[in-house]
């Protein structure tokens, strides 16, 4: 069952997904705790809250509710379908959620808009038994809506050791950036020892965003230079984002390289 289902999902065929699973029912075939996640991410891609639901019991009568994998799914689903209460309470209810669980909820909420209580999720961990890792931080810092929160986020992970991560280190730059702080983008951009696309294309918007035309135009030759030696091909968001800040600072024709 679980593969089939698996396949389908993974094919974008839902609706066959959900169908199949209804008919291994029938035929009294049991699920086991690796059948729901792919179902969960079903009825989140269909937006049906109900089915959602129905697996949801299905869960617990199966007695699956409480395995880790399983719950942290069923978060996911919640979140993306801004039933934002019962994430809450399948995420209390976990008994061992770990920081996948709470990486997965913090994401959830603050994709949705609901960043107050991203960040009161992520402040519980850090005045709990739970140490935040890397993925963590890059997590919530995207909810820090001012300048304040997003520099206690990044004095934390100066703390833990995570603040040239990759991923911490773009999250950190764009939210400076989003805050009109974009000397401390710059700065951050430049300590990064670990560049990759998305950290690119995240330093080209902030400049775009903040920047005076000829500060974006030099840092922004330097940045396509740069991507001319590591990349075969452009990533679109790269090349869109490149088109963009030439023809804003009206250097069409280095644009239409």
């Amino acid at each position: 069952m679980k593969q089939q289902i698996i396949k389908l999902v993974r094919n974008g065929l839902y609706k066959e997904a959900l169908h199949l699973y209804s008919e291994d029912l029938i035929a009294s075939l049991l699920p086991n705790k690796f059948t729901f996640p792919p179902l969960f991410k079903a009825c989140a891609k269909l937006n049906s809250p109900i089915q959602g639901q129905i697996l949801h019991t299905h869960l617990i009568k199966t007695g699956f509710s409480h395995d880790i994998y399983a719950a942290t799914a069923l978060t996911d689903m919640y979140t993306k379908l801004h039933c934002f209460e019962c994430a809450l309470k399948v995420f209390y209810e976990m008994p061992d959620r770990n920081l996948a669980s709470l990486n997965t909820i913090i994401s959830g909420f603050w994709r949705n808009g609901y960043c107050n209580e991203a960040l009161i999720l992520f402040k519980e961990i850090c005045f709990g038994l739970w140490r935040p890792n890397s993925l963590t931080i890059a997590t919530v810092l995207p909810a820090c809506q001012s300048l304040e929160l997003g520099m206690q986020v990044h004095t934390l992970a100066i703390k833990l050791g995570v603040e040239l991560d990759v991923y911490v280190a773009t999250s950190l730059l764009t939210m400076y950036s989003n805050c009109g702080e974009i000397v401390l983008a710059i700065n951050m951009f430049v300590e990064m020892t670990d560049k990759n696309v998305v950290s690119y294309n995240a330093f080209l918007s902030g400049l775009l965003q903040n920047g005076v035309p000829l500060m974006v135009l030099q840092f922004g030759r330097q940045v396509h230079g740069v991507l001319m030696k590591i990349e075969t091909q452009f990533d679109t968001m790269v090349g869109t984002a490149l088109v963009d800040m030439y023809s804003k600072c009206r250097a069409w024709q280095w644009g239409y390289d």
